[in-house]
Order: structure tokens, then C-alpha cells, then sequence
């Protein structure tokens, strides 16, 4: 009987010969200078780009097959584009538009690429409860499948963490966001709100009877949060932090667009985005070790103190303390804006929900403020729950997968496969919510429970992966409305939609309303 050929041990034998290694050596070199080339210049390499991506789409496909148990169909969804699939521009800046556009065309689930990663997207609340009832279990995608250059930023993270180190770093960073904590700062955080809302009345919109709810409100969260961070602020140590946030949102462009910063080599190419990185990471590095030698002595319980104390403990490296420092503050502060700053429009928008909600706040003595605050099941509670759900603050969820594999609407997904929640789907086109899917109304919400929003409503995750600030997001967003109705009448200057900032992840409005004081 004739031997059978071995085809991989032919190759090998024939690429120790230099007249096929020399030529195998410069395709390989020719196809990754010109890959190079579409990253630097892709205006100039259209055509070679859309080549690329049909090679890939194909090779991505076979790689990762997702078929349906019963039909053997493979899963739907857009075919991969080089270099960014439909990350991140597609999925988040443009994600309020793509979400509806995609549910409509693939479905209730189908496949998206963020770079050359799956993302398998979930639209109905039964396909969560099959695929989150294990989240404790689950494992946030590397650097949230957005590259290279947000493993810089924030892929060390305590967001984007899993397993022992994890609930590690959980337990350092949680207790100043608990909820005990939370409502404890209720009266520190009115104070603050009072101080704010006096500087604008001085030298800000507010002169003029006009407020821009992401403008003139980001830095008043970002600056409650921060004291939990530190302890006290020096007027320095706020100047420092005011001056470090438009670095740090540039750098958020850099992933959003992707392209190159994607690619981890990336990192030897002398780019804007590298040279504004060194200069923010050395910058932010040297306020945190200079804010931990300050608490040390005024503030010991501060969590600055409790990170870099486990640092020199050898528990947690300075990386992971700095990542996680600034995933609590300038990567939550877009997130805080969104829910905040959305209240003030809809509210404005809406003014016989706002005259409820005056009548509401009007009829607390002063005393009964920080009770009425923490409660859930108020109208201001209710209001702040229906402008999350009709804004959103991420058009898709950040990824996360699963230990075992999963049957989604028939298709087997293999365990490992990163899921994203479709948030616009769930929350506002879902039946559920019918029907009146679209209309601003928070009475929908005094009624309902915990359990009955289970799975129907997206707001800081599911089960015990949720947002560790979610508390402190809350009395926050709810101390700010409540100074803001009980002392302003906001009302709509430009009619029709509401405007967004087309360069920001997060869905913030791009716009003012009138905002006058009441007599």
C-alpha cells in the first residue's frame, strides 16, 4: 500500500530550502508592510483594506463557527471590516442607530466583530436569563475587546478584572461606593451641590437663565467621587484633576477609532496617541502617589491609602491601583453625565412630570431631604430610573463570556464567546415596555419591583458583577435633581430631537435648556 504524503512535514522540509524560505519570508513581510500601510494611510489603501477585510471575514467565519442546532445555520450578522469590525465606532458612537439597524436586519441574535473577537449580541430578556444566571462566573472580555491601547488605560482595571484578583481589588475599592456609605455622604454631597450651583449662578450659564447639562454638571459628580477617592481636596489637587480630564478623554478617542492604536505595535510608531499617553500615565501617576502620601496622615481610611498600602504589601501591582483610580473617575465620569445629564432634558421636555415632581420635593422639610433621597419608589427615584431607560448610558454592554457553552434561540455558542446586551433593544423596543415604548413616562416605574425588572431593564448590569458605584451614582444623580427642581424651572430652547455629542462612547446631549430661578 502507497504511503500517504505528509503534507505539513513537505512544507516544513521545503522552507528549509532557501530558495522557497527566501520568497515565503518576503510575502509574509510584503503582507504585514501593507497592512502597516492600510493603518497609516488608509485613505490612500482603500482598495488593499477591503481586499484584507474579505480575506479575514472568510478566515473569521471558519475560525469561530456558530451554527443552529436544528438547521446547521451559521449565526447572522455583519461580515468583519478591516481593521476595527464593528468596534467601537459602530457599536458605541453610532450604537443607538446600529442597534435598531441591526435587530431588524440579523434578528434577536447575531454576531458582531470587535476587532478580529466574536461578539455575540443578546436583544430579549429571556436570552439573558439563560446566559447571566452564572455572571459571578463570568469573564469581562480582555481590555473590553477594544485593543491594544485600552489595555494602557483601563485593561487592568477592577472592571475589567475576573476570578481571585477580582474580588480582591472588590474588596479594597467597594466600601467607600456601599450603600451604607452612600447615604451617610447624602448631606456632604447636598453641600457640595449648593457650592456648585452657587459658582454657576456667579460665574457660569446660569447668569443668563440657561444651563448645558453635561457642560456645567460633569465635574460636580466627578469632584463628589473624587473626596471618596482622596479624602479632602485641596484647591491644587482640583486644579490637577480639572486639568487631567480633556487629556484623558482625547485618549478615549484613540480607542474609539481604533485603526492602529489597536494593535499592540502600535506602541513603536512615534503617534500623537502615544506621546499624549506617556505624558497623562507619568502625570497621573505622580498625582496618586503624591495624594497617597497626603492621606496617609489626614485621611487613613481613604481608598487611595488602602490601594497603594496593599501595593507595598506586593498584593496589587501600581498599574492595576492607577487603572482602577481612574476607572472610578474619568471613565465613570462620562457614565455619571449620561445618567444625570439626561434628566435635565427630559424633564425640561416634559413639564407636567416636572410640576409632579416640584409638587413632591416642595412638600419636604428640610430634615426629611436625605431620607427622601435614599428611598427607592419615590416620583425622583422614578424619574431617574425612566431617563436611564430611554437613554441608555452604553448603546451595547461591555463585553463578557460565559464558562460553559450556551443555546441562544438555537444557536450553540461555545463557552468563551463574548456576549454584549443590545441596551435599546432591552430597554426600549423590548414588548415589555408597550405601549408606550418611546414616551417619557416615570410612572411606569412606582409600581415595579426588583424582580420584575429583572432582565428587562439594563441600567449598571446584572447579578453580582453590577457597578460597585451604583449606590453612589444614585444619591448623587438624585441630590442634584432635587436642589436643581426644588429651586429651578427647566424648560426646552430648541424643539424637535434631542442633539448628542456625535464623539463621545457615552449618549450625552448636546444642547441647553432654560433653567430659571422659581419665586
Amino acid at each position: 500500500m502507497p504511503s500517504v504524503p505528509n503534507l505539513g512535514l513537505s512544507i516544513q522540509n521545503g522552507l528549509t530550502k532557501p530558495e522557497m524560505l527566501y520568497p515565503f519570508l518576503f510575502g509574509i513581510f510584503a503582507v504585514a508592510s501593507l497592512c502597516i500601510a492600510t493603518l497609516l494611510f488608509p485613505a490612500s489603501f482603500s482598495a488593499a483594506s477591503r481586499a484584507i477585510s474579505w480575506v479575514l471575514s472568510i478566515y473569521l467565519e471558519l475560525k469561530n463557527p456558530i451554527r443552529h442546532t436544528e438547521t446547521g445555520r451559521n449565526i447572522p450578522g455583519p461580515s468583519y471590516v478591516w481593521p476595527n469590525g464593528q468596534g467601537d465606532v459602530e457599536k458605541y458612537v453610532q450604537g443607538r442607530t446600529r442597534s435598531e439597524q441591526w435587530q431588524r436586519k440579523y434578528g434577536n441574535v447575531y454576531r458582531i466583530w470587535a476587532g478580529m473577537t466574536p461578539e455575540v449580541v443578546l436583544t430579549r430578556p429571556e436570552q439573558l436569563h439563560a446566559i447571566f444566571k452564572d455572571s459571578d462566573k463570568h469573564t469581562k472580555a480582555t481590555n473590553s475587546d477594544s485593543g491594544y491601547f485600552m489595555s494602557r488605560i483601563l485593561g487592568q482595571c477592577l472592571g475589567l478584572m475576573a476570578g481571585p484578583r477580582w474580588k480582591l481589588l472588590k474588596g479594597i475599592a467597594a466600601p467607600p461606593f456601599m450603600h451604607p456609605t452612600a447615604v451617610r455622604s447624602i448631606g456632604r454631597i447636598q453641600e457640595h451641590v449648593r457650592a456648585h450651583f452657587h459658582d454657576l449662578e456667579t460665574d457660569g450659564n446660569l447668569r443668563e437663565g440657561r444651563i448645558h447639562p453635561v457642560q456645567d454638571l460633569k465635574m460636580l459628580p466627578f469632584f463628589i467621587v473624587a473626596e471618596a477617592n482622596y479624602g479632602s481636596l485641596t484647591p491644587a489637587m482640583k486644579s490637577e484633576l480639572d486639568s487631567l480630564a480633556p487629556a484623558r478623554e482625547n485618549l478615549m478617542k484613540f480607542v474609539l477609532f481604533g485603526g492602529l492604536a489597536r494593535f499592540n505595535i502600535s506602541r513603536f510608531f512615534p503617534t500623537e496617541a502615544n506621546r499624549q499617553l506617556r505624558r497623562f500615565r507619568s502625570q497621573w501617576r505622580a498625582f496618586n502617589r503624591a495624594a497617597y502620601e497626603r492621606a496617609r496622615e489626614k485621611h487613613p481610611s481613604a481608598m487611595v491609602v488602602q490601594m497603594y498600602d496593599a501595593v507595598h504589601k506586593g498584593v496589587l501591582t501600581e498599574e492595576q491601583v492607577a487603572q482602577t483610580m481612574d476607572e472610578t473617575l474619568y471613565a465613570n465620569l462620562d457614565v455619571t453625565t449620561g445618567g444625570l445629564s439626561w434628566n435635565l432634558v427630559f424633564l425640561a421636555a416634559n413639564p407636567a412630570c416636572q410640576a409632579r415632581l416640584h409638587d413632591e420635593i416642595s412638600a419636604l422639610t428640610p430634615a426629611e431631604e436625605e431620607g427622601y433621597i435614599s428611598r427607592n419608589g419615590t416620583y425622583l427615584a422614578a424619574c431617574v430610573l425612566e431617563s436611564s431607560r430611554l437613554r441608555p448610558a452604553l448603546p451595547f454592554t461591555i463585553p463578557q463570556s460565559a464558562p460553559t457553552e450556551r443555546v441562544v434561540d438555537g444557536y450553540r455558542i461555545p463557552a468563551g464567546t463574548n456576549y454584549v446586551v443590545d441596551t435599546w433593544g432591552l430597554n426600549v423596543r423590548d414588548e415589555f415596555w408597550a405601549p408606550d415604548n418611546s414616551t417619557y413616562r416615570p410612572e411606569r416605574f412606582l409600581n415595579s419591583s426588583n424582580t420584575d425588572l429583572r432582565y428587562h431593564f439594563w441600567r449598571f448590569g446584572f447579578g453580582p458583577r453590577q457597578c460597585i458605584g451604583r449606590y453612589t451614582a444614585d444619591v448623587v444623580i438624585r441630590a442634584i435633581l432635587l436642589h436643581l427642581v426644588k429651586h429651578y424651572e427647566l424648560q426646552m430652547l430648541e424643539e424637535g430631537d434631542f442633539t448628542q455629542d456625535p464623539e463621545c462612547w457615552i449618549t450625552h446631549p448636546d444642547l441647553q435648556v432654560k433653567c430659571v430661578r422659581r419665586t
